[in-house]
């Protein structure tokens, strides 16, 4: 325990479903008592009880680490799988950790029982003394089950004490659960119906109550009917038996003493005894009637209020809700919303295990190693993710953080059948409070919609590689096309079959994106695949290319080329604009070609060809269009509507134009700061912002709609200046159109109260002269309006001079937005602009952000504002706030430090002397130290991403001093350069998230007095060398501080690495090591592939692993050279195959000891301490003390199973002993062994 991380002694609980009420009760007795005792609880239960899922529902109770417990309190009889009840009581009695069984025995250990006597007393008495009973009846459980024995028992006992007999022909066996009562009923009555009938359960009255009543027998008339275990299972307010109410308060008190007394050894302080149970009396005993009135009333309730509210409300949606998630993320979401189920907790955390998600099959019921917090809730705040990987076995890192008071924490598997997700953590803080009994079911839909989010990922997995279908359209894309075509054309010689494209490109998406929001433009591209799907021929294909390009393939007879399919495209697109419910209709450009079937070449050549044949008739529209806009000609264009046009003057000419207003948020607070308003028409018939602006041009009148829009908000923003308060309205302007001086002074001047909130923005689509911006920006300068470009990043062609005059505001388009997270390209052009208008004192906006990535992306960048789906759509009245869970992801967003940073090197020079702070606010990302030597300062609390590289050939120091790097992404830290020589200077306490890379043809020696500590977990993670795949060099550590490594990962080195070089070598020379390791392989110093030369002088070393393959000096298959002496090592591991200083290869490996101490403790299948179970390996020790200890089913103490090998011991003391059916102490052929001046005690399973 002095060793642990824990603030207050941890204490185990271990128990089957604990939502039953009794057992509840017996918690909040526990952990108050426990609470006294200022000691925290982690409470290890079960609750689905399906047999055929025990195994995987059980595993919760492999979380037990009795490393971190202080003691535990055993549920036993609750426990009913025999398999579970095993493995509980193996892992207690091989740690030796104090246990105090509840309602159970178990040899060797304390335990507290029920006082099932005072209950079955006050039952019996009221029979006897109230009613005079003398003939009885008594309804057990079943015949085998230990509990419903010694109830039985303890109601033999009261009634023998009440001069009643009750002989083994009264007693029945039943099933004491769901089932049917009849046949005990029929035999009661056979043999005579006595004068009462004692249950073992409320449960059991229950249903022995209805079978004799359906029997015809009358209660109580005919005979009493008494229960007991009131409320048992759940609380059951349905009917009102006449039982006994257990009280476990006593009980549990009692266990808590006296587990504290076996940890402490101290005396136990007596419990207080109190009444163990109340005596209820009820109807079916006669003693009360039936209170129609209070039963009315719970029936109405529970046909209104309980079906309207709560989780077993009829409105309860949390189960297709959850299932509907469109994401992972979005599943986590929303089960943050669903929280609010689990009353009023202080915790939740949701912890998966590694890759669950990716894994196929359909039986995973064990935890991974490393497990990730994918969601959680502290303090009434969701996170997703809700917290850092960890590894499994530290239960969870929340229980080890500084608290103000003792917390419990509640354990739960979370599986779909035989699929183990991993685990739930749920806490109460010292409230003493329990789930109740919907958290069996909470769970169960969390995990279903799990189980459907995972097979989602996994088909998509599935297909990843292979993919012929557009994941959006479902129609084939260009691959799945040629797949199909060419198993069709097969051969590509048949001249009679023409192949025929129909090309189709959706008209103005990107106006419809932009108006509407990315995911409306989405949805247009799926109707469109319905109405290709809608048009093709029988045996005719639709395919995706991209974006907003489609075709129709097919193969038709070059005889008769009948081709339906362009008409029915025609006629079905005007069906569905028809009846279709969207603000826009939905137009597209065609062309069609067809070809031969001769060659394959046809397969791209054809497509191309339709492409440009489309692109030809869609530039031909667009320039008639232009040279309309242009005032070049009034004819009617084809293709145009007549009537749109009629409605859009009409829109003009009596000013029938509406807004949106959609918030502009703060990229850090999440706070409203602006809106923008967006035009609409909202009359009977539909027509787009777009449309509307192409037929204003058309007719010239755009300058209509410059002033409609103008007067219409800052008529609006004068109208609602109380409500927009001091929030800016951003009014999208066509500079080429801009209202006359007269008109726009008379505007400014009528609503001079609010011209300051207002921002202007120029769109791209239409183009201003320079002549035209200086008006705009003179009458910014003259009445203090803001100006905003709006479009930024899509090639604005006055862009530079619109900069010149620097605006307020830059909108970066959302097509530079749009899953910028994955865009590397995206996020240097986007982070350029940031970083220019931070220089320049300009805000920038994001738009279009609607998903959670891109917001961290941009946070990370450091945007100002945000604006799109994300935050809120469009609404006709400005909205007051964003929602809260919306608002808390922005601000977590910016204090979770995942934000992308620009690669910004920093080279040292002639300064010596650098500031941590200092280089992270100027954004630098790393420090390349190119010449001298330097010196890096932190500052108390603050960390930083910064990475440290050394040139490669340069002979330097670096000093660190109180420096904390976190290593992003669990990267290195400092990297030396090849040929380098870095003496690194370890003062304060310098901190390191991620490792320390020596590769082949480095040098490194850690020197200082200072602390170093190091955190690493990844899948192939070290701490000073390389990774198991990489050579490494020279390492040195005399560092007379402290150095502590922790790693965890698959594949985990201390200190050494994969491979080591013809010069690499390991010399340690330090008083304070302390390397942990956990993963699958590891290794704490040496290396995995190559020989090694290791020396461990005047240190002490203290190495841990938890792993499959752990080894603590030594290599896994290379030869071994280690010189220890005057050191101590300290060795603590478990696993299957554990070895302290080993190394298995086939060259001789040699161990030198001298004046040392080794201390060896080792749990796991097979063992050795120093040697070599397979390999040659001679040990030469002199004047050194052995104290090894191990569990295992092969273990050699010292030496090994090969004749060539020598062991040499002289002038050693110790004790090795092992508990192992195959174990040896010492090890080696006859004649290799020589003891000279030995005292080493040892022993096998003694």
């Amino acid at each position: 325990m002095e060793n642990s991380p824990k603030q207050r002694p941890l204490i185990g609980i271990v128990i089957n479903e604990p939502d039953m009420d009794f057992y509840s009760k017996a918690l909040y007795h526990i952990q108050k008592e426990l609470f006294a005792h200022n000691a925290d609880a982690a409470i290890f239960n079960t609750l689905l009880t399906q047999t055929d899922q025990a195994d995987v529902e059980n595993s919760v109770f492999s979380l037990i680490e009795p490393d971190l417990l202080d003691g535990m309190l055993v549920f036993g009889y609750t426990i009913n799988n025999e398999k579970a009840a095993a493995e509980i009581r193996r892992i207690i009695d091989h740690s030796n950790i104090p246990a105090v069984y509840i309602e159970s025995e178990a040899e060797g250990h304390d335990s507290v029982m029920f006082d099932n006597d005072e209950c079955a007393d006050k039952i019996v008495r009221h029979l006897t003394e109230w009613h005079h009973v003398s003939d009885v009846c008594f309804v057990s459980g079943p015949k085998d089950s230990v509990f419903h024995e010694r109830v039985l028992q303890s109601f033999r006992k009261a009634f023998v004490e009440q001069g009643v007999d009750l002989t083994e022909d009264r007693i029945f066996y039943g099933p004491d659960w769901a089932g049917d009562y009849s046949g005990i009923a029929d035999d009661i009555i056979s043999r005579g119906i006595p004068e009462a009938i004692v249950c073992c359960s409320d449960f059991t009255a229950a249903g022995l109550v209805g079978a004799l009543s359906e029997k015809g027998i009358e209660i109580p008339e005919e005979v009493i009917v008494t229960g007991y275990s009131m409320n048992e299972p759940f609380s059951a307010e349905y009917m009102n038996i006449t039982s006994i109410e257990r009280r476990p308060e006593t009980m549990a008190v009692e266990a808590v003493r006296k587990l504290f007394a076996r940890i402490t050894g101290e005396e136990c302080v007596p419990t207080e005894k109190k009444p163990c149970c109340v005596f209820r009396k009820g109807v079916t005993c006669g003693c009360e009637r039936i209170n129609y009135a209070e039963l009315s009333r719970a029936a109405m309730d529970n046909m209104v209020s309980n079906r309207r509210e709560g989780f077993d409300s009829y409105y309860n949606d949390m189960s297709e809700t959850l299932i509907n998630a469109d994401s992972f993320g979005e599943y986590l979401w929303r089960i943050d919303w669903f929280t609010k189920y689990l009353g009023d907790f202080e915790g939740f955390w949701l912890c998966i295990n590694d890759g669950i998600l990716h894994v196929p099959g359909d039986k995973l019921t064990d935890f991974s190693e490393t497990v990730s917090i994918a969601y959680s809730r502290q303090n009434g705040n969701g996170a997703v993710p809700g917290g850092a990987a960890f590894n499994r076995h530290e239960l969870l890192p929340a229980i080890f953080k500084e608290r103000d008071k003792p917390s419990a924490f509640i354990f739960n598997c979370l599986h779909f059948r035989h699929v183990n997700y991993g685990y739930t953590v749920l806490s109460y803080c010292d409230s003493g409070a329990f789930f109740d009994k919907h958290y069996v079911m909470w769970l169960r839909y969390a995990a279903i919609a799990m189980e459907k989010q995972r097979r989602n990922i996994l088909y998509n997995d599935s297909v990843a590689d292979d993919q012929i279908r557009d994941p959006l359209t479902g129609l084939l894309n260009v691959k799945g096309y040629k797949k199909v075509m060419t198993q069709r054309c097969g051969s590509f010689d048949r001249p009679d079959k023409l192949m025929r494209i129909i090309s189709v490109d959706v008209e103005n998406l990107r106006g419809i994106n932009s108006a509407y929001g990315y995911s409306e433009g989405d949805r247009v591209l799926q109707r469109l695949a319905m109405i290709l799907n809608n048009s093709a021929g029988e045996d005719d294909i639709c395919v995706r290319v991209s974006g907003d390009e489609f075709f129709i393939c097919g193969l038709l007879d070059a005889d008769m080329p009948v081709d339906d399919v362009p008409v029915d495209l025609e006629r079905n697109l005007e069906a569905f604009n028809t009846v279709s419910t969207m603000d826009f209709g939905v137009h597209f450009y065609t062309s069609r070609v067809t070809a031969p079937v001769t060659s394959a070449e046809i397969l791209d050549s054809l497509p191309y060809e339709a492409n440009y044949q489309r692109t030809m008739a869609k530039d031909n529209h667009n320039k008639k269009r232009m040279n309309i806009a242009d005032g070049k000609g009034r004819q009617p264009v084809e293709g145009y509507d007549e009537e749109e046009r009629k409605l859009v003057a009409k829109i003009l000419n009596d000013d029938l134009l509406t807004y949106h207003f959609q918030p502009i948020v703060s990229a850090k607070t999440g706070e409203i700061v602006a809106y923008e308003a967006l035009m609409r028409y909202e009359g009977g018939v539909k027509i787009s912002p777009i449309s509307i602006l192409n037929h204003a041009a058309a007719m010239g009148r755009l300058d209509d709609v410059e002033r409609h829009t103008m007067y219409n908000l800052f008529r609006f923003m004068h109208e609602h200046k109380k409500e927009m308060s001091d929030k800016q309205l951003y009014i999208n302007s066509i500079p080429s159109c801009t209202l006359p001086e007269k008109d726009f002074e008379e505007l400014c001047t009528t609503y001079s109260d609010i011209v300051s909130k207002i921002v202007i923005e120029f769109t791209e689509e239409t183009e201003a002269s320079k002549e035209q911006l200086e008006i705009v920006l003179d009458r910014r300068k003259r009445y203090g309006f803001g100006i905003a470009i709006d479009d930024y990043g899509t090639g604005y062609s006055n862009i530079s001079n619109l900069l010149t005059f620097m605006p307020n505001c830059i909108k970066i388009d959302r097509s530079l937005i749009m899953n910028i997270h994955e865009d590397k390209r995206r996020q240097h052009f986007v982070k350029n602009i940031i970083d220019y208008a931070r220089d320049n004192h300009f805000k920038v906006l994001a738009e279009g952000v609607e998903k959670i990535e891109e917001l961290r992306m941009l946070s990370g960048m450091g945007i100002d504002l945000i604006q799109g789906y994300f935050t809120a759509r469009p609404a006709p009245e400005p909205i007051k706030s964003i929602r809260p869970d919306i608002k808390e992801q922005i601000r977590e967003c910016n204090r979770v430090d995942e934000n992308f940073r620009i690669k910004k090197t920093y080279f040292t020079g002639n300064d010596n002397e650098l500031s941590l702070i200092s280089l992270d606010f100027d954004d630098y990302t790393e420090v390349f130290v190119s010449e001298g030597d330097c010196m890096l300062r932190g500052s108390e609390g603050y960390s930083s991403h910064l990475c440290i590289k050394i040139k490669d050939g340069l002979d330097c120091r670096l000093k660190l001093d109180g420096v904390h790097l976190s290593g992003e992404n669990n990267e290195a830290c400092i990297i030396v350069g090849k040929g380098s020589r870095l003496t690194l200077e370890i003062t304060g306490t310098v901190e390191l998230g991620g490792p320390i890379s020596v590769p082949a043809g480095a040098w490194i020696d850690i020197v200082g007095d200072g602390t170093l500590i190091m955190r690493s977990g990844t899948t192939q993670s070290y701490g000073i060398g390389s990774d198991p795949l990489s050579e490494f060099g020279v390492i040195g550590v005399h560092l007379g501080g402290k150095l502590d490594i922790t790693i965890d990962g698959e594949y985990c080195i201390g200190i050494g690495g994969g491979m080591a070089s013809a010069n690499s070598r390991i010399d340690v020379g330090s008083s304070n090591i302390n390397i942990r390791l956990a993963g699958k392989h590891l290794l704490c110093i040496g290396s995995i592939e190559s020989d090694v030369p290791v020396t461990v002088k005047n240190s002490e070393l203290m190495m841990s692993t938890h792993c499959v393959t752990g080894i603590g000096i030594g290599s896994t298959k290379g030869k071994l050279t280690a010189v220890i002496e005057n050191s101590k090592l300290t060795y603590d591991a478990s696993g299957d195959n554990i070895s302290c200083i080993n190394s298995p290869g086939e060259a001789h490996s040699t161990v030198k000891l001298r004046n040392t101490s080794l201390d060896f403790r080792m749990l796991g299948k097979n063992l050795l301490g120093v040697g070599s179970a397979q390999g040659i390996l001679s040990v030469d020790a002199e004047d050194c003390s052995f104290d090894i200890y191990g569990e295992g089913a092969n273990a050699i103490g010292i030496g090994g199973m090969s004749s060539e090998s020598k062991i040499s011991l002289k002038k050693c003391t110790g004790e090795i002993r092992f508990s192992s059916s195959h174990g040896e102490v010492i090890c080696g052929a006859e004649g290799m062994v020589n003891l000279e001046d030995c005292d080493i005690q040892t022993g096998i399973n003694i």
